[in-house]
């Protein structure tokens, strides 16, 4: 396999939210999070769990940071749009729809300031992959969406050249990917972007 991207799994989260997870968030955060659209929120409760997984515990102000969103902030954006037929939304209701307001919380609450982007996926495995390359620094990667169903999928990424295991098996579609086997250590991008683990 040549031309390949390797990522070494520092730290995850996969973990489906369970009824209460909202109240874990206020436990995480220590407060309860104010004005933030429900998928803020559940990205932020992933998110924390995943670095809390790390032995470190913390995120490094300058990691990069890609989610991935089938809906984004559909939900949020639906309301507004309902709210603005007759007036302008409400400002709050304005803010929620607009999904940088979780890169705002997660810096007040990390005091991070590194890179980060919102994606909304076409062709899930070739464009996470073609993100991925483009990436040489620790990495935070997620899965975050509030419809249809809620779920906040993390991977703690850090760029390397050495892989201590040859097998590879190649990824089938996104959500495989949050289905790692406790014993996978590495992701692997080949030429044609195509996802690996091992």
């Amino acid at each position: 396999m040549t031309d390949k991207k390797l990522f070494k799994i520092v730290a995850r989260h996969t973990r489906s939210p369970s009824s209460i997870w909202r109240e874990e968030l206020v436990e995480l955060l220590g407060a309860k999070p104010r004005r933030l659209s429900q998928w803020c929120e559940l990205g932020l409760w992933g998110l924390i769990h995943c670095v809390h997984s790390d032995i470190d515990q913390k995120i490094r102000s300058d990691a990069i940071i890609r989610v991935i969103s089938q809906a984004s902030t559909k939900n949020a954006t639906e309301r507004a749009l309902a709210q603005s037929i007759d007036f302008p939304p409400m400002p709050f209701t304005f803010m929620q729809s607009q999904p940088g307001q979780f890169f705002s919380a997660l810096a007040n609450v990390f005091e991070w300031r590194g890179d980060a982007q919102v994606m909304t996926l076409s062709n899930l495995g070739l464009d996470l992959g073609l993100s991925l390359r483009s990436i040489g620094e620790p990495c935070l990667l997620g899965v975050v969406d509030d419809t249809p169903r809620l779920c906040s999928f993390w991977l703690s990424l850090l760029p390397t050249d050495h892989l201590v295991r040859p097998e590879l098996e190649q990824f089938d579609s996104l959500s495989s990917l949050f289905d790692l086997p406790v014993s996978a250590q590495y992701l692997c991008i080949d030429s044609r972007n195509n996802l690996f683990y091992c």
